[in-house]
């Protein structure tokens, strides 16, 4: 993703052996960083590494109120293990020439039916946005 300080960073399975090390390298690149993770005691865990906002996705109201209050002047960068519902939701909350990589895509590993793709190219195209798979 090459952050860049005064960036605002998001990872999604941010307290996993990867979302945690990129954030704290994001950090330390001197990004805001905002986790995604699925446990009280695994937002406390990434408060404790140096995250400037963590949330645990299954008791948040909504993706996009938490984004709203942690990033109001949007991402910059997005870094996705889990895919699905998040990916749709970041990108949309997504600065102008904003960088996305995809490293997972958990949401769906156990699915018994492929998920139902949404049309994003849209949001790629008008917010001209860089994807990489990683």
């Amino acid at each position: 993703c090459k952050p860049k300080a005064g960036e605002t960073v998001v990872v999604t399975g941010a307290a996993g052996a990867v979302g945690s090390a990129v954030g704290q390298i994001a950090k330390i690149k001197g990004c805001r960083v905002v986790g995604f993770a699925g446990s009280d005691a695994k937002v406390e865990y990434l408060k404790s590494i140096g995250f400037d906002a963590a949330y645990n996705y299954k008791t948040i109201s909504s993706i996009d109120d938490a984004l709203k209050e942690s990033c109001p002047n949007g991402v910059d960068q997005f870094f996705d293990n889990v895919g699905g519902e998040f990916f749709e939701v970041v990108l949309s909350r997504m600065n102008e020439f904003g960088r996305v990589s995809i490293c997972g895509a958990i949401s769906g590993y156990n699915a018994l039916e492929p998920p139902k793709a949404h049309a994003v190219s849209g949001l790629l195209i008008y917010k001209q946005l860089r994807v990489e798979g990683f």
